[in-house]
């Protein structure tokens, strides 16, 4: 079995139009990460540990870095939003819906894993991370390159997944 990493997949930001715009960006360098978290609430009985109740839904917590190329996408009509467009809704992607009806602007992140190689049993692997806030974005210079970082929620508490 070989190894995946980020240079093995893509990132598709996704709106909720039918059908929807989305903008792929191929991943070379960065990161992906998430956290679920289900933290049950101790019951106690005059100060005593006395049992502990189901865990309330708390949003996914998600955040990546990608290598930066753009912060606003070309100004040609018909050009492909930046990434930092496609999650703010701005620039080329001022027309894009949030992919919920109330409340704040949210896309879909949609992550695909590729196959690195034709071994048997090898599968893709694509992770959804829906209605996702980008609550904070942040633009790092570096010697090599610049990067943006973006952090946020979802409407959910864990991704789903599918193996094809």
């Amino acid at each position: 079995m070989a190894t995946r990493n980020m240079t093995d997949g893509a990132l598709v930001i996704s709106d909720g139009t039918t059908p929807a715009n989305t903008l792929t960006v191929p991943v070379m360098e960065g990161d992906l990460s998430f956290v679920e978290t289900a933290e049950a609430p101790v019951i106690m009985n005059r100060g005593s540990l006395y049992g502990m109740a189901t865990p309330l839904e708390t949003p996914l917590e998600v955040s990546f870095t990608l290598k930066f190329e753009e912060w606003q996408g070309k100004a040609a009509s018909g050009s492909d939003p930046s990434p930092v467009d496609a999650l703010r809704q701005r620039g080329n992607a001022a027309a894009w819906a949030a992919t919920i009806s109330c409340g704040p602007y949210t896309v879909d992140l949609i992550f695909t894993v590729t196959k690195p190689c034709t071994a048997a049993g090898e599968e893709s692997e694509v992770l959804t991370f829906a209605d996702f806030h980008c609550d904070r974005l942040e633009f790092s210079e570096g010697e090599e390159y610049n990067t943006i970082s973006c952090s946020g929620r979802c409407l959910l508490v864990s991704p789903t997944s599918v193996r094809s």
